[in-house]
C-alpha cells in the first residue's frame, strides 16, 4: 500500500459509504489503542485523471486510531491506496497494527 494524503483521497471517505468496516481495541503498556478501519472502492474517486496515474488501483483504505495514555487521547487518521483487491476491513485493519503502514 501506498501512503495518499491528497485531497481526492480525503473527499472519497467524506462523501462515500466504506464497503466495510472494522474495529479492533488494544491494550499494551499502560495505553488503549482502538483503531477503527474502512474501505472504499477506489471507483468513488471522482477525479479520474488522479484515478488514471495508479492503473491497477483498486481498493481506498481510511485507518482511524485513538491511544489512551490514560489521561489524554491522541488521535491520527492515516489513509491509503491499495491494489489488493480483498475488501475486508478487518484485513487491513491487521496490517496497519503489523506494519506500520
Amino acid at each position: 500500500m501506498k501512503h495518499y494524503p491528497e485531497r481526492q483521497l480525503t473527499d472519497a471517505f467524506r462523501y462515500n459509504r466504506p464497503i466495510d468496516t472494522a474495529t479492533r481495541m488494544e491494550a499494551d503498556h499502560g495505553r488503549i489503542e482502538t483503531r477503527g478501519c474502512r474501505i472504499l472502492n477506489a471507483d468513488t474517486i471522482e477525479d479520474k485523471k488522479v484515478k488514471n496515474r495508479w492503473p491497477r488501483l483498486r481498493t481506498l483504505v481510511g485507518i482511524t486510531s485513538a491511544v489512551d495514555y490514560g489521561g489524554h487521547i491522541a488521535t491520527t487518521v492515516r489513509r491509503y491506496i491499495s491494489d489488493e483487491n480483498f475488501p475486508k476491513a478487518a484485513y487491513f485493519n491487521m496490517l496497519a497494527r503489523g506494519t506500520g503502514l
